[in-house]
């Protein structure tokens, strides 16, 4: 369920910003949604609840998988996230020429690496949300590293390099580049996903319905004071690559949606006496799609939607619409059958393999 708020968050103010570039570009008047208090900035912090989900489900797999290898580990996680991906940048690539909009060489590099080569430089993807699958598949190399130690120790050696991060980062953040994606106080936001199951874990069943809603709840509270009075920092990814923003994110953004999360987590095992954990994975199967394809439905509108054809409220809440209508099905028909088809190559050729053996 979280993982669909998320994405629908970064939607929202992705389609915002249609607005703001027609307004800009002459084509439209401003929207009452994009000027009503801070919710456009707000929309962001869908990054920040991805962040804190990352960060639960893989010290649950932790806990939970003590004999993972970490080859299976590390393929696994690359065929969700960049297949996809990939297949995503070409697809916006090819509308970005059509729309005339430049493409950097360096662009194209970076949508192939994700994670920028140069130390001291960074280019954003030509999809520009792979900066976030950037930190995402450091935060998953390091959790697979730790698949080579003991069981008991790999939650706390995990936690152990992103606070090292996160206090490097905090006593001097590097240069934009692979350095400051490696070295970067947003990794606090993974760190309190680690929390939010040792909490959940230590404290299913045991507190009370009304203790785990007043949690929810006081997450929900502090995530709106933002939204109304705004927030004191940039809100734009190159604030969190250059780490100007990453540990106010986390402060502002990243603690109370791991309160959210931690109280409905807990709220579920209370009501419902037996919680899965597979359920987990289950939470909005369609947000990696939807986050992949909304920016092409973002910049189709941008560009050809006729000027003032439609109220700018209007066309905001046709791009959200259209956007979650085009992830879902591009879940079903394109992201789903091409990670099955993945694995079940990758586990013929082990077959394949175990035999000749």
């Amino acid at each position: 369920m979280l993982r669909g708020v998320a994405a629908l968050l970064v939607v929202v103010v992705h389609a915002i910003n249609v607005n703001d570039w027609r307004v800009a570009a002459g084509l439209d008047q401003p929207s009452i949604v994009g000027s009503f208090l801070s919710f456009n900035e707000y929309g962001a912090s869908g990054v920040d609840l991805f962040f804190v989900i990352s960060g639960f489900v893989m010290a649950m797999m932790l806990a939970n998988n003590a004999n993972r290898a970490i080859g299976d580990f590390a393929f696994d996680r690359l065929i969700r996230i960049a297949p996809p991906f990939w297949a995503a940048s070409l697809a916006y690539g090819l509308l970005l020429m059509i729309a005339g909009r430049a493409i950097l060489p360096s662009s194209i590099v970076a949508s192939v690496t994700i994670i920028p080569l140069d130390p001291t430089h960074y280019t954003a993807p030509l999809l520009y949300i792979g900066w976030s699958l950037g930190f995402e598949l450091i935060f998953y190399a390091i959790v697979g590293l730790t698949l080579i130690a003991s069981p008991a120790h790999r939650t706390v050696m995990v936690a152990s390099a992103l606070l090292i991060s996160i206090t490097l980062a905090s006593i001097a953040p590097p240069p934009a580049g692979l350095q400051s994606l490696l070295i970067n106080a947003i990794f606090a936001e993974f760190l309190l996903g680690i929390a939010c199951f040792a909490i959940w874990r230590r404290f299913a069943g045991q507190l009370t319905t009304m203790t785990a809603r007043a949690l929810t709840l006081t997450g929900i509270g502090l995530l709106i004071l933002p939204a109304i009075f705004g927030v004191d920092f940039d809100a734009q990814y190159m604030a969190i690559i250059d780490g100007g923003a990453s540990l106010a994110r986390a402060l502002t953004w990243g603690v109370p949606w791991a309160m959210v999360l931690t109280g409905l987590l807990l709220d579920s095992v209370r009501a419902n006496h037996a919680f899965q954990p597979r359920l987990i994975h289950r939470i909005g199967d369609a947000s990696y799609a939807l986050y992949l394809v909304h920016p092409m439905i973002a910049l189709a509108s941008e560009v050809w939607v006729p000027k003032a054809v439609f109220d700018p409220d209007i066309l905001i809440l046709a791009v959200i619409t259209v956007s979650v209508v085009c992830g879902m099905a591009a879940h079903r028909w394109i992201e789903a059958p091409m990670l099955r088809a993945l694995r079940r190559k990758t586990s013929t050729v082990k077959q394949s393999q175990s035999l000749r053996a």
